[in-house]
């Protein structure tokens, strides 16, 4: 079966439902495929805790209709903005109900294939049949993007894996594990996995292990102007991050890859440091040189301060974040990827989230390089769907009117 629409996007997370969730309101034909909230439901361990304050955990809809705040009260669930973390099933289930009340549409099914026609794209699903539309916004996030170091390449994945493959901490009760990495979800993950009974070392390059700071429900005067609250955490800069994207993607492409690169460094969440701080093993200020398999476990060669140390495991998990390259998404042909300029590995966007093939946009954790930190939480979602949709709406209605409907 052929179809048509105006707007297909493609992934069913928090950034494309709540596109989704606009052009609905807004009354502009969309399309969106993909298992809502799938990320969060395969990738994320069993347990955890979101970075994000709840006030920073919100999907958006033009009317702003519903929050997370609101769900919990309806369901009788405990919620603050900022002194209770919000648990990851908590977040799970009010996407899925959003999805439910605002994105009634969604189609589950993913997109094997997107094609560029003559007016505009051409997107195959899973059961052969194909959509067209003028306009495509590519939502993923950051389920295709899992970053293992190259120190790692050829070991076997039986022995080796990203914090991504782990949903479910439990099943390494008993077992001895390392996890590489210092930020939220490495201790997150290790701290859960010590808790289920798992004997943990975390090796980090920093010298020491941070965890954020708990919150305060009252805040001085100063610590206010000083320090300004944000859906990114208290900062200036996080403030600034939240509030002035458009100004964020003026600035040179080189120095907007360093500042996402640095920004909100490394470190854990506040509730995950009593599960990790005295009760699993910390190699810190150490560099991994080399990574082998011997007798069946993973021998590593550590460096610190200029002195090698070797430490061995029996399964080693890399929480080292994520790293944004086309080539992953296989839905998209090389042809096709070849005409999208990059900024680090990241598609290099205009003011409008237009990649440089008309049409063809990005939100989300890809939009970073853009736009600033913010893109890379939940909390992003608002400010793009917000802007996006109303650029979308114009499109349609120009696109509408040369043609005469």
């Amino acid at each position: 079966m052929n179809a048509s629409t105006h707007v297909v996007i493609i992934g069913a997370g928090p950034y494309g439902l709540s596109l989704a969730a606009h052009l609905r309101q807004m009354g502009v034909d969309a399309r969106i495929f993909g298992q809502p909230m799938l990320t969060w439901q395969t990738q994320m361990p069993r347990g955890m805790h979101l970075k994000s304050d709840g006030f920073g955990s919100n999907l958006s809809d033009a009317k702003k209709s519903f929050t997370l705040g609101g769900y919990s009260a309806e369901v009788r669930e405990p919620y603050h903005d900022t002194m209770i973390p919000v648990p990851l099933a908590s977040f799970i289930n009010y996407g899925k109900e959003f999805q439910r009340r605002l994105v009634p549409h969604l189609d589950p099914q993913n997109v094997m294939k997107l094609e560029r026609t003559g007016e505009g794209f051409t997107v195959t699903l899973e059961n052969g049949d194909t959509v067209s539309a003028p306009f495509v916004v590519v939502a993923v996030g950051i389920s295709r993007f899992n970053y293992i170091p190259q120190v790692f390449a050829g070991l076997p994945k039986e022995l080796v894996s990203h914090s991504s493959d782990h949903p479910e901490p439990a099943k390494f009760a008993g077992r001895e594990v390392t996890v590489i990495g210092a930020g939220a979800s490495a201790l997150g993950l290790a701290g859960l996995m010590q808790e289920a009974g798992a004997t943990v070392t975390v090796v980090a390059r920093r010298q020491r292990l941070k965890f954020a700071l708990p919150p305060v429900e009252k805040r001085s005067l100063w610590q206010q102007l000083r320090h300004p609250m944000s859906e990114l955490g208290p900062g200036m800069r996080s403030w600034m991050a939240q509030h002035f994207p458009h100004i964020f993607q003026l600035l040179p492409a080189e120095l907007r890859v360093k500042i996402v690169r640095r920004a909100l460094g490394p470190s854990g969440g506040y509730y995950s440091r009593d599960s990790v701080v005295g009760k699993t093993t910390a190699l810190t200020g150490c560099t991994v040189k080399r990574a082998e398999v011997e007798e069946g476990r993973v021998k590593l060669t550590l460096e610190r301060d200029g002195t090698e140390i070797v430490h061995v495991t029996s399964h080693l998990i890399c929480g080292t974040g994520y790293f944004v390259n086309l080539n992953r998404l296989d839905f998209l042909p090389e042809a096709l990827t070849a005409e999208i300029k990059t900024i680090g590995g990241a598609p290099a966007l205009d003011r409008n989230f237009q990649t440089t093939v008309p049409g063809l946009f990005f939100v989300g954790p890809a939009s970073a390089n853009t736009f600033g930190p913010l893109m890379r939480f939940a909390a992003g979602a608002r400010y793009t769907s917000g802007w996006l949709a109303k650029y979308l709406k114009r499109r349609v209605k120009g696109l509408n009117a040369a043609r005469g409907l």
